[in-house]
């Protein structure tokens, strides 16, 4: 199964290659997405740990950055939704995870998987450290990110690939208007969706709208903030870190 998944990596890089085109020009219609600090990226492999803004971020995030990134993806609803997603993000190279159950043998697999993206490739492998999107609002409102809990995947996966080789992990804030955050929040709340249709009529109000994506410093293992630690306060002290950087990240300008 290894050398499988490892074999399907040039093609999942050619099917980015030829769709990241066609999403950039539709997403472009409605959004100005742009970057900041993309020096920070490296040129091996890092993790990117990232806050959902709302549902597309992942892709938003793809698509401003140079390198594909491999997300931790929503099985439930979200990559089981339909067939066409299933195909599709499979084909990207995306991670499903079960959400709304313990960790599964096939979410072992998705574990093994990023560590095999980070070790065998100069790729990204993406998790949004506050959850999933379904767990960001209460009854429609969105929870504030400094209220947010800090999920254990992205320190999980940093801790474990960094017995082996030095990968850093990378905070990234993501930023658009509060208004239009909530706008998409709710539609995606009342089950609408966040359609074609949804866009236009948005569009029609608010004209383009700007969507930023801010990479901030790689942090690696041998940072200072990490030392002399034993493994839960260092899980506890990167965990921090990155949930302050996240929150500098994206604050609006």
């Amino acid at each position: 199964m290894k050398l499988s998944y490892l074999a399907k990596r040039p093609v999942e890089r050619t099917i980015w290659q030829t769709l990241k085109p066609f999403y950039s020009l539709t997403s472009g219609r409605y959004f100005n997405i742009t970057s900041e600090g993309v020096e920070n990226l490296p040129n091996d492999s890092a993790i990117i740990a990232q806050n959902h803004s709302f549902a597309f971020d992942g892709l938003f995030t793809s698509l401003a950055l140079p390198k594909q990134i491999h997300y931790f993806i929503q099985r439930e609803k979200v990559y089981e939704r339909n067939i066409w997603n299933h195909i599709s993000f499979w084909a990207l190279g995306l991670l499903p995870v079960h959400v709304d159950s313990k960790m599964s043998r096939e979410d072992y697999q998705s574990f093994l998987r990023a560590q095999d993206y980070l070790k065998s490739f100069p790729d990204l492998v993406g998790i949004f450290i506050d959850g999933p999107a379904k767990e960001l609002k209460i009854d429609g409102k969105i929870i504030p990110k400094e209220e947010r809990e800090v999920k254990p995947g992205a320190s999980a996966l940093y801790f474990r690939v960094n017995q082996d080789i030095n990968i850093p992990i990378i905070p990234v804030g993501t930023w658009l208007p509060e208004r239009i955050a909530k706008q998409l929040w709710q539609a995606d709340w009342q089950n609408r969706g966040v359609t074609n249709s949804y866009l236009r009529r948005l569009l029609e109000r608010e004209g383009r709208i700007d969507y930023q994506v801010r990479v901030g410093k790689p942090i690696y293992s041998s940072d200072k903030r990490l030392q002399g630690l034993n493994k839960n306060e260092k899980k506890e002290v990167l965990e921090e870190t990155l949930k302050q950087e996240i929150i500098r990240l994206s604050q609006a300008p």
